[in-house]
């Protein structure tokens, strides 16, 4: 462990750079099936409990792609939450997955440039012609990725192998057991690694648990039609005040 400085990005230099988070890198096998071949460094971060410890706590906030190194000062960094009685209790542990943030090798597809004509394509045209357009980018997309990354990368960052980092990461933290946070996508980890590790289960909360049987269409679809009720009962409230 040491300071988080070397591991900030952009938006994290002020909160990773306060003493009460200390910082590590946790290296795995990149192919769990070749645990003797090349390796894949993952970023930790820890705030460390500040009474009577019962073990730690590890989070992540989803994505899939999102930090967990950056979610914990996100969650606890100022005001009551750095006093709360989770971070009494508990080291609170964000790890950035493999391809993800502080991880290396890091998965990064598109060049600054690229990721702006990105942005500008809507995508929007449900025409044949609009379908095929899409389809086509996203065989480029996938192209780049594999040419940018690496194939050997790309087949090793599934689900399954980030479960049995968080197995990894347990031992390493001293834990005979996991006790894991996880929101959105991280409902899925936090499942997967409860399927593959039973036994290692201390505690589990997933927040916007995900349907493990549902196709990623009929995901995308049903959480569309969330959005829309959200905003629907959003706007009625507005459209009832005054100010």
């Amino acid at each position: 462990w040491g300071p988080c400085a070397s591991f900030a990005g952009p938006d994290d230099r002020t909160s990773f750079s306060e003493k009460r988070y200390d910082c590590a890198r946790l290296e795995v096998p990149l192919d769990y099936a070749n645990p003797e071949g090349r390796t894949a460094q993952l970023g930790v971060l820890r705030l460390k409990a500040t009474g009577g410890k019962i073990g730690s706590l590890v989070i992540n906030p989803g994505g899939p792609g999102a930090s967990g190194m950056s979610a914990v000062p996100s969650l606890f960094g100022t005001g009551e939450g750095a006093d709360g009685p989770l971070p009494k209790r508990f080291d609170v542990i964000g790890l950035d997955p493999r391809g993800v943030g502080a991880s290396t090798p890091t998965i990064d597809c598109l060049t600054d440039g690229e990721w702006e004509v990105e942005r500008g394509d809507l995508d929007v045209d449900p025409s044949p012609a609009g379908v095929a357009q899409t389809e086509d980018e996203n065989r480029q997309y996938a192209q780049r990725c594999t040419d940018r990354i690496g194939a050997d990368v790309l087949a090793n960052v599934g689900t399954r192998d980030a479960a049995r980092d968080l197995d990894v990461l347990r031992a390493a933290l001293g834990d005979a057991k996991l006790t894991y946070l996880g929101f959105s996508y991280g409902t899925r980890l936090g499942s997967t690694y409860a399927e593959d590790f039973p036994q290692n289960v201390r505690a589990l909360v997933l927040d916007g648990a995900l349907d493990p049987s549902q196709t990623t269409v009929d995901r995308s679809v049903a959480q569309a039609a969330g959005f829309q009720q959200a905003f629907d009962a959003f706007a009625a409230d507005c459209a009832k005040q005054r100010n």
